[in-house]
């Protein structure tokens, strides 16, 4: 990891026509503060906040399902199912020239949905559904992200590094407390019941995009 930040270091250009400006603190909470009293802003922040409480909520648990009867994959075997990650970096800059052609908000909720497709697809205990689930919820999650995350700069009318600032804090945020909850579900109820409640994070954030994006994307 040093490593890589050595090479990122050395090998990235110079910021070109960057002017600092240095702000108060109090101008800091004061554009936080109007982001957070933007509908459309806030709805954004949900999208990272519940979409990536399912993510994450998912790849917490899916190693503990698969060890289990009666698909008993060793470790090692567990350990490569995190190569779906690689999914994202084909769908992440689809999703943005889809936007541009498609609109937003239909790239947003599409991919929410082919997440959730994804997602009751690991409910089989069969590799050929959980491996191929796996593979589209994974990529429809980073579409959906990479959608959400540009929009909550773009919706910002003032302020745009506190909105993506807290874009991010919704985003961490989700993925902490859905993580945990996802963990109390599964060992509670089982592997089924914790994706049925992943499905759920992603379907509340599909209807929130439904009932507040949907109008801001057709004002855009």
């Amino acid at each position: 990891g040093v490593l890589c930040v050595i090479g990122f270091l050395l090998v990235t250009p110079q910021a070109r026509h960057f002017v600092r400006r240095p702000t108060p603190l109090s101008g800091v909470v004061a554009a936080a503060v109007e982001n957070l009293r933007s509908p459309v802003l806030c709805a954004v922040y949900l999208q990272g906040a519940l979409l990536m409480g399912g993510f994450v909520a998912l790849y917490n648990y899916v190693g503990f399902a698969v060890t289990a009867e009666p698909l008993s994959w060793p470790l090692s075997v567990v350990a490569l199912l995190f190569l779906a990650y690689l999914a994202g970096t084909w769908t992440s800059p689809w999703a943005g020239s889809l936007a541009l052609r498609f609109g937003r908000y239909r790239v947003l909720t599409g991919a929410s949905l082919v997440m959730a497709a994804g997602a009751l697809l690991t409910i089989v205990q069969s590799p050929f559904t959980l491996i191929p689930g796996l593979l589209l919820f994974t990529g429809a999650f980073f579409a959906a992200h990479s959608v959400a995350s540009s929009w909550a700069g773009l919706a910002a009318r003032g302020g745009r590094a506190q909105s993506t600032s807290l874009y991010n804090l919704g985003y961490y945020g989700g993925s902490s407390l859905f993580g945990w909850l996802a963990g109390v579900v599964f060992e509670a109820a089982g592997w089924a019941a914790t994706v049925l409640g992943i499905v759920g994070l992603v379907l509340c954030a599909t209807a929130v995009a439904t009932l507040v994006l949907r109008r801001a994307a057709h004002a855009d």
